[in-house]
Formats: C-alpha cells, sequence, structure tokens
C-alpha cells in the first residue's frame, strides 16, 4: 500500500473479517479541529465534574510550572494522540474475565488528555525531583487503579485507548522533558 492509500482508508481485522476503516475524511478535507474536538464532549454532568475537577488539579500545576503556552502545547498534543489512538486502534475490553476486542464507539471526554498530564507530572517527579510538580505516591495508585478498572469494563463504556495513548505520550514527555533539562541537576553559575 502506498501512504496515500494508508490515509484514506485502513484495514482493520475486527472478529476475524477485515473491515475497511475510513481515514479521517472530514480532517483530510481540513476540518482538522475533529481532532481536538473530542475532548470538549461529555457524557453527563457528573464526566464533565470529574474531568474538570481533575484538568484544574492537574493541568493547573503544569500550567503554574511551565507556562500557559506550553501547558496548551502539551493538551493539544495530548488531544491529538489520544483521540487518534482511540480512532484508531481497536478497543480491548474485559467482560467476565474475558478479553474482548472491539472498533471504538463514539468517544469523548478529557481523560486521555488527563491521563497524559498525569503520566507527564508522574515522570517529571520521579526524574526531575527538583520540578515544582508534585504527584503523591497513593495518587499514583489511584491513577494506574482506576486505568485497571476501566480497562476491567467495570467503570461502562470507557475510552480505554485514549487513556493508555495519553498516558504513554505524558510518560514519554515528562521523562523527555526530564531528561532535556539534565534530570534535576542544579546548574551552577
Amino acid at each position: 500500500k502506498t501512504a496515500q492509500q494508508f490515509f484514506i482508508a485502513r484495514e482493520v481485522v475486527y472478529q476475524g473479517r477485515v473491515v475497511l476503516r475510513p481515514s479521517l475524511p472530514e480532517v483530510r478535507q481540513g476540518e482538522v479541529w475533529r481532532l481536538i474536538t473530542p475532548i470538549f464532549l461529555h457524557f453527563g454532568i457528573f464526566h464533565l465534574l470529574v474531568n474538570m475537577v481533575a484538568l484544574r488539579w492537574l493541568g493547573g500545576q503544569v500550567e503554574q510550572v511551565s507556562g500557559s503556552l506550553r501547558y496548551l502545547l502539551l493538551v493539544l498534543l495530548l488531544a491529538v494522540t489520544s483521540n487518534l489512538g482511540q480512532y484508531w486502534f481497536p478497543e480491548i475490553r474485559f467482560n467476565h474475565g474475558i478479553p474482548l476486542v472491539t472498533l471504538s464507539s463514539p468517544f469523548g471526554g478529557m481523560s486521555g488528555v488527563l491521563f497524559g498530564l498525569f503520566g507527564y507530572i508522574w515522570m517529571k517527579c520521579r526524574y526531575e525531583p527538583s520540578t515544582e510538580l508534585y504527584i503523591h505516591p497513593n495518587t499514583v495508585i489511584l491513577m494506574l487503579g482506576w486505568f485497571l478498572i476501566c480497562l476491567a469494563g467495570w467503570a461502562g463504556s470507557v475510552a480505554n485507548t485514549a487513556h493508555g495513548v495519553g498516558l504513554i505520550v505524558g510518560m514519554i514527555g515528562g521523562y523527555v522533558s526530564a531528561w532535556w533539562n539534565g534530570w534535576g541537576e542544579e546548574i551552577e553559575d
């Protein structure tokens, strides 16, 4: 396949059959905002409130330490990568311990970005302890536990792939940022 064919449609194996998955025709026609807008869609007031409280807590830290522009760029990166991950990759859910692979259904919410911000802060704290960012070890357990609860299917229909992609991209971003900053070493004058 050529690169152009790959971006027009992608074959996905789903339940033993090859399914042709359209490759974001609206985005290819210039509607690039569609890569970001799912983070603004929420499925109920509780979903919105939990996401906004977590965004205020995690995002507020990153914005205060890194500045508004870097924070915005990080949110956009996490939104695009987690949304593309959710769109492109089959969803793995567990039903009574049995793994099920399904194509992603319509999705929305800020949680891919939130898991990314969590991963970013977690790695910055681990590899650059002099940073002003902070995440309590119990919060790490809580976030990873919530990820597993969602993956197990106990929280209902959840965009697990967006969570996982966001977490991985955020962790890589935090790790690279800490490395770039010299692993927390103080620069002498």
